[in-house]
């Protein structure tokens, strides 16, 4: 039986084809590549929602990815964080989805 990390990188290498194959779908609808460079993370509860987000990012040359990694991660998209999570990330570029919705 596996490990947990082995767990974690089948997903993330899941997670890594979808945006792929997502990018490719999206290639002929691209907008722009204001976010060439970015890597988003999505969490909580967000108007626009998290798909129309995603979708934002991936048109204008980013990325989305599921999992929060401090090397990876270059933005955060989120309308409200519990204290902890403001502590935790204070240092780390926070951005509203009104923001995003702005690109549509």
């Amino acid at each position: 039986m596996g490990s947990f990390n082995d767990y974690m990188d089948l997903k993330k290498q899941k997670e890594g084809d979808q945006n792929s194959n997502q990018k490719f779908l999206l290639d002929t609808g691209r907008i722009s590549n204001i976010f060439k460079g970015v890597s988003i993370y999505i969490t909580g509860f967000t108007n626009p929602p998290s798909s129309v987000l995603k979708e934002i990012v991936l048109r204008n040359g980013g990325s989305v990815t599921m999992f929060f990694s401090k090397t990876h991660v270059t933005h955060i998209i989120a309308s409200n964080l519990p204290d902890f999570k403001v502590k935790l990330w204070k240092n780390d570029m926070i951005v509203t989805p009104a923001v995003m919705a702005t690109l549509r």
